[in-house]
Parts: C-alpha cells; sequence; structure tokens
C-alpha cells in the first residue's frame, strides 16, 4: 500500500508542477502582450533615428516606409536592398528580413513582470539602437 501511495504522490506533484509552469507560460504571455507593442513603437522610432543619423552623417539614403501599425520597410535608394520588419501581437514577436538574414525577436519578462526586452538568435538585447544598427547595416 505503502507504494501506491507513492506513485499517487508524484502523480500529484508533477500534476502540479505542470499546473504551476502553465499558470507561469499564461501570466508571461499576458506581459508580453501588454507590453510587446510599447517595444515594438520603441524600436520603430529608434530605426527612424537612426535613418536620420545615416542620412545625416554618410551619402547613404533610406526610404522608411510604415505599412499599417505592424510593417515596417526600411529601403536602401541606391541599391534596392531592403529590411522588413513586422510585429505579430499574436505570438508575440517580431519578425525581421534582410537580403543577409532572417528570424525573429522574442520577449522575455524582467524577474519583476514590469519589462520586457527583446531576445534576438538566443542573445538578450537591451540596446535598440544595437538591433537598428545590425539590421541596417544589412542594407548598405
Amino acid at each position: 500500500m505503502q507504494d501506491l501511495r507513492s506513485l499517487i504522490d508524484s502523480i500529484n506533484a508533477e500534476e502540479e508542477t505542470r499546473a504551476a509552469e502553465t499558470f507561469r507560460f499564461m501570466e508571461e504571455q499576458k506581459i508580453k502582450k501588454a507590453l510587446g507593442p510599447a517595444l515594438w513603437e520603441d524600436l520603430k522610432i529608434e530605426f527612424e533615428k537612426s535613418r536620420g543619423a545615416i542620412e545625416k552623417s554618410s551619402s547613404l539614403r533610406l526610404e522608411f516606409v510604415s505599412e499599417g501599425i505592424n510593417e515596417i520597410s526600411i529601403v536602401n535608394a541606391t541599391n534596392g536592398k531592403t529590411a522588413v520588419l513586422s510585429y505579430n501581437s499574436d505570438v508575440p514577436c517580431v519578425f525581421y528580413r534582410t537580403p543577409k538574414d532572417k528570424g525573429q525577436m522574442t520577449f522575455r519578462v524582467s524577474p519583476d513582470g514590469n519589462a520586457i526586452q527583446f531576445i534576438v538568435n538566443g542573445i538578450p538585447r537591451n540596446m535598440l539602437d544595437e538591433i537598428a544598427t545590425t539590421i541596417l547595416s544589412q542594407i548598405k
């Protein structure tokens, strides 16, 4: 009978662990969906700033095109190379495509649950200007 009790306790412990993990995942998804749009807007603003800085300091001309609220394209006017970024609020993440690379930027929730940051290729990225510079360097 003791072995049966151990088995039942083990099953119950596994179910509690799964329920806690599901709850944690759902809470993180809520936070990501709540904070993701603001981070996406911040990223778009950073691309616009970077574009302006590049154009002031070099001969490179970039066209910044918003395609609705969830997609932007940055086109090198000289060679036609394009970077396209789109925000998917369902996942939530940002998908990007350049002539040299494609992938996604997912979100990670801070331990206190009050902020999120981008994860690009498994690496946390806090600096939006770093993300913008990396992607824009691929269309020069």
